[in-house]
C-alpha cells in the first residue's frame, strides 16, 4: 500500500515558531508604528515613509505580504521535513558478497607485455577487460573500488551500481594517482571501508605489478590491520616474466616483472586467509578472476525494501515562486503609489 510520510517528522515542530516569536519577543518601534521584527520584513515595509502616499494602502499591502510570508514559512518547513511517497514493502533475500577491488595505477601498468587478438596491450588495458567481465557476473554482489599509485583513492564505496564502477575502471589511466606504488596505503584504505560489514563477507582483491615503494603505511603494518579486522585478501601479481624487445644490438629477452614483490603478496594472502595468484598473460588473469568467482557466497538475512520517492522539491519550488511573486507585487505597488 502506497503511503505518504515525512523523513524528518519532528521538523514540523518548527511551524509555530513565528507565532511564538510574535507572542514572547518584545515589540519594536517601527516608522509605521508597533511591529514585530520578522525575516524578510524589509520586503514588507519600505525604509522611507515618503515613498508612500496612503497609510491604508500600506496596511493593505503589508497584510497580504504577511500572509504570503506565512505560507512561505509553512512550505519551507514542510520541505525541510522531506515528504515522501513510500511504496509497498517487499521481502528480499539474497546470496552475495561484498568485494573491494584494489587496483594499481602506477606508471609500470603501461608496460605492454600482454596480448589481445594478436596485438600487444598494456597491463592496465588487460585489467580493464577482465575486471569488467568479472563485475558483469556479480549480479548479487556489492562492489567497491580503490585505485592507488603514490596515493590511494576510494573511487566507489560498496555498491550494487555496477555500471558506475565499470565506468570508473574504463576511465582510469596509469599515473592518475602518482608514479609510485603505495601498496600499504591502499590496503589500509580498503580495510577502512570494508571492516564494518559481515565478517564472512570482507573480501579484498588486490592487484599490482610492482613493489611498495611509497606511502605512510608499509604493507606489513597494513597486513596487521587486515588480520585484526579479519579482512581476507586475494592478491594478484600481473606482468609477463619474459618479453622480447628490440635494441641496437638486436632482439633481447627481458623480465618486465623483475620489480614484482611476490613474496609480500603471498604473505598478505596467506596471513589473511586468501590466496595469491600470478597472471603472466590475459588468459591467466581471466582464470584468476574465475577462481575468485568460486568463493562461497555470503547469505544475507531477509530484508524489507520499500521504494521511496522524494517530494521535498515541490513545496520548495512553490515557496520560491511565492517569494518571486512578493518581489513582483512590491515593485508594482511602488510604481502605482509613486504614480
Amino acid at each position: 500500500m502506497i503511503s505518504f510520510e515525512f523523513e524528518f517528522i519532528y521538523a514540523l515542530l518548527l511551524l509555530p515558531v513565528p507565532i511564538l516569536v510574535r507572542k514572547f519577543l518584545p515589540e519594536v518601534k517601527n516608522i509605521y508604528g508597533d511591529a514585530i521584527s520578522f525575516p524578510l520584513i524589509s520586503m514588507v515595509k519600505e525604509a522611507d515613509k515618503k515613498t508612500y502616499k496612503s497609510s491604508n494602502s500600506i496596511k493593505s499591502k503589508n497584510k497580504w505580504m504577511m500572509v504570503l510570508l506565512s505560507i512561505v514559512w509553512l512550505l519551507l518547513v514542510v520541505a525541510f521535513a522531506r515528504p515522501q511517497y513510500v511504496g509497498d514493502a517487499s521481502k528480499v533475500k539474497k546470496d552475495g558478497r561484498d568485494i573491494m577491488l584494489v587496483l594499481d595505477l602506477s606508471e609500470s601498468m603501461l608496460t605492454a607485455d600482454f596480448a589481445y587478438n594478436g596485438q600487444r596491450i598494456d597491463r592496465l588495458t588487460a585489467v580493464k577487460l577482465v575486471a569488467n567481465d568479472f563485475i558483469d557476473k556479480r549480479i548479487n554482489d556489492r562492489i567497491g573500488l580503490v585505485l592507488f599509485g603514490s596515493r590511494s583513492y576510494l573511487q566507489s564505496p560498496l555498491t550494487f551500481d555496477h555500471d558506475s564502477v565499470k565506468n570508473i575502471i574504463m576511465d582510469m589511466d596509469a599515473g592518475f594517482a602518482g608514479r609510485k606504488t603505495a601498496i600499504g596505503d591502499a590496503m589500509a584504505m580498503s580495510v577502512k571501508y570494508i571492516k564494518d560489514i559481515d565478517e564472512k563477507g570482507r573480501v579484498v582483491i588486490l592487484l599490482t605489478d610492482g613493489v611498495s615503494n611509497y606511502g605512510k603505511f608499509t604493507p606489513e603494518k597494513s597486513l596487521k590491520l587486515a588480520v585484526d579486522e579479519r579482512v581476507k585478501f586475494y592478491t594478484i601479481g600481473v606482468g609477463a616474466t619474459e618479453m622480447r624487445v628490440k635494441s641496437f644490438f638486436g632482439t633481447k629477452v627481458i623480465n618486465p616483472s623483475q620489480d614484482l614483490d611476490e613474496q609480500t603478496l603471498k604473505r598478505i594472502a596467506d596471513e589473511t586467509g586468501g590466496d595469491y595468484y600470478r597472471a603472466q598473460d590475459l588468459s591467466e588473469l581471466k582464470g584468476i578472476y574465475d577462481k575468485i568467482d568460486e568463493l562461497e557466497a555470503v547469505s544475507s538475512e531477509e530484508n524489507e525494501i520499500r521504494p521511496k520517492k522524494e517530494l521535498f522539491y515541490i513545496p520548495l519550488m512553490i515557496a520560491m515562486g511565492i517569494v518571486f511573486l512578493m518581489f513582483l507585487i512590491n515593485a508594482v505597488h511602488r510604481k502605482r503609489v509613486l504614480g
